[in-house]
């Protein structure tokens, strides 16, 4: 299996698992929790496997930053708090979200 076809599944499932939550219905800390637990662990074994193309990279942070903020697709909104601020650590006042690029270089220094 080729990495990019690979990294279009793992795409296609972060969707797929989003169509599923309202956004409307779901509060801040809602999102939170939503963002770190399933957006941040579905592509944890590809990344473990293969380095994430940059511009895969890129889909998948802004999946996950447009579902913090409550935006569905092609609509404009106003972004309350920093994405930087998000990825932050909560030692550093942030809210502590794993950042895929890290995450990404983490898992492969590990081999």
């Amino acid at each position: 299996m080729s990495s990019i076809k690979a990294w279009d599944e793992t795409i296609s499932k972060m969707k797929k698992r989003l169509s599923r939550w309202k956004l409307n219905t779901l509060s801040v800390g809602g999102h939170l929790t939503l963002l770190k637990s399933v957006l941040g662990s579905t592509p944890i074994y590809n990344m473990s496997i293969f380095k994430v193309p940059k511009s895969f990279l890129n889909l998948m942070e802004s999946l996950r930053r447009n579902f913090f903020n409550g935006i569905q697709d092609g609509d404009r909104n106003i972004a309350w708090v920093k994405w930087s601020k998000v990825l932050a650590s909560k030692k550093y006042g942030g809210l502590g979200v794993s950042s895929f690029y890290a995450l990404n270089q983490a898992l492969l220094f590990k081999w």
